[in-house]
């Protein structure tokens, strides 16, 4: 691979692609996508607007898009909607404030969670179900963990009923 960063990277896998996102060592936000079969070809860094002094995090929404999460110099946490074709974005701001990167993941199915440290040292989540993402308040923890599970009963009954 190509680049260099100050951060650990954050990554998905997607229909024999890796989607990768990190930070610069100019504390640029930047994404690639790599085959995942011979010759592994990795394309061009696409950068992002703004900058972070952590490592950004990644998410898979659909084909066309994908989910950049970042905290900010101030602590504050944007995500941006990123359409893959051109490499626009914009940031948005959420609730809450965490002294470290971000961490988001997506099962499918639309739904997209996404986690940080507080600044009080707890662990705060969110997610959406929204195909762009319109995230809540940050929740503590053991909240979202109880969510997660109502969530994922009402998906299994659904796909039983079928």
């Amino acid at each position: 691979m190509t680049g260099t960063t100050k951060d650990g990277p954050s990554f998905f896998l997607r229909e024999g692609y890796m989607w990768i996102a990190t930070g610069g060592t100019d504390d640029g936000i930047y994404w690639c996508t790599v085959l995942m079969s011979a010759p592994y070809t990795q394309e061009p860094w696409q950068k992002l607007t703004g900058s972070s002094p952590s490592a950004p995090a990644i998410s898979d929404l659909d084909p066309e898009h994908i989910c950049i999460t970042i905290r900010l110099a101030d602590n504050s946490i944007k995500y941006s909607v990123v359409t893959i074709a051109d490499n626009s974005q914009e940031w948005n701001d959420m609730n809450g404030e965490t002294a470290s990167g971000p961490a988001t993941r997506s099962p499918g199915s639309g739904l997209v969670f996404f986690c940080v440290q507080g600044t009080d040292n707890g662990i705060y989540c969110t997610w959406t179900t929204e195909p762009i993402p319109e995230f809540s308040d940050i929740l503590p923890a053991t909240v979202v963990l109880a969510l997660v599970v109502i969530v994922t009963v009402s998906v299994l009954r659904k796909k039983i009923k079928r």
